[in-house]
């Protein structure tokens, strides 16, 4: 069965065109030729003040994340709403595909009640149609993500560190817009993202390996994060391919696209490899400063996604085979991310309401 999802060519011809290249950028080019929207990581504040966001918006950028709970460098609402303002061309001239502003609320150790408050404070001050509300998608966090999406807001399941753990948030987003529907909402107004943590994977696998004696897996470092988000666009084009998808998609729904996170600036091997690695159609790719710059001078623009799941699915394999258990990986990662949210708990609701009425 075919993905039920509207046509390809419909939805990549609202890329823009900038007026301040010669020819078409290799970000332009990664959304126009093969589909996928390049993202700008980690919104900083410099970013508006000096133009750099403006000027990347119009080199291809169609949208960004931001973390108003960032210690190093801390953005506040009235960032967000620039931000905002800035990418709202875009998400006009793509019909609401594409930007948006995926900022992350505070989810501490209160459970779901105090993340679902956090959520809906944020998605009613900011109040703009292309806010992403990123909710952790831990096991609680995903209770969030369905019923943020039944009310209708846009909404960033983040932080997903395994093929598990994306399924549940597919079925987090299914079941909030059959809610929404239920309620007599439209699903066409509602967009929503999973963020695949790739790098964050690879570096907890890495760790792992070096343990082994006599470099066993040696040739297996750095290729589970790609080898996880290949499985996972796997079940994406399934998952969005069934008669419960098709019910909803003739109604106007949006499917939820992968979001890869690899936030190379981290890994210095990395630099184009995760973005020329996943280049596919219906994915955002969410690219530190540093990869940008790279990918714009030597990236290249090929899809490569859906090119050798077998192989991908053998490296996973051998990883098990040599003690390497991905649960306990993501269960890590959870854990570690968790602990960052606790330590930086209540800020988002602090900043809100310090900040006032934002609309």
């Amino acid at each position: 069965m075919q993905m039920a999802t509207v046509p390809r060519q419909e939805r990549w011809t609202a890329a823009p065109t900038s007026r301040t290249t010669s020819r078409p950028t290799a970000l332009l080019r990664l959304f126009v030729e093969q589909g996928q929207s390049p993202w700008l990581d980690h919104l900083t504040r410099a970013d508006l003040e000096d133009g750099s966001l403006s000027r990347k918006v119009a080199a291809g950028i169609r949208g960004v994340t931001a973390h108003l709970t960032a210690l190093a460098t801390p953005i506040e609402v009235a960032d967000v709403l620039s931000a905002c303002a800035i990418l709202r061309p875009v998400h006009v001239s793509s019909h609401g595909l594409d930007g948006y502003v995926s900022v992350e609320v505070s989810a501490s150790a209160l459970g779901a009640r105090a993340t679902a408050a956090s959520a809906r404070e944020l998605h009613e001050r900011i109040a703009r149609p292309n806010l992403l509300v990123a909710v952790p998608a831990t096991p609680q966090g995903l209770r969030v993500v369905r019923s943020m999406i039944s009310i209708g807001a846009n909404v960033d399941a983040t932080s997903i560190f395994s093929v598990a753990r994306y399924s549940g948030a597919i079925d987090a987003y299914l079941s909030g817009l059959e809610a929404l529907v239920a309620a007599g909402g439209d699903p066409a107004t509602v967009n929503g993202v999973a963020t695949f943590s790739v790098a964050a994977v690879d570096e907890e696998v890495d760790k792992r390996l070096d343990t082994l004696a006599h470099d066993r897996g040696s040739e297996l470092r750095g290729v589970a994060g790609v080898a996880q988000a290949r499985l996972a666009y796997r079940l994406f084009q399934e998952r969005f391919s069934t008669e419960r998808w098709a019910r909803l998609a003739h109604r106007g729904a949006n499917p939820q696209r992968l979001l890869w996170s690899s936030d190379s600036d981290h890994r210095p091997d990395g630099q184009t490899r995760y973005v020329d690695e996943l280049i596919g159609p219906d994915t955002v790719h969410a690219m530190s400063r540093s990869t940008v710059a790279a990918f714009e001078d030597h990236g290249v623009v090929d899809r490569t996604l859906d090119a050798g799941s077998g192989e991908a699915a053998w490296a996973l394999s051998k990883l098990g085979a040599l003690g390497v258990d991905l649960d306990e990986v993501a269960t890590a990662l959870e854990v570690r991310r968790a602990e960052h949210a606790e330590r930086v708990s209540g800020r988002v609701l602090d900043l809100l309401r310090t900040n006032g009425d934002a609309r």
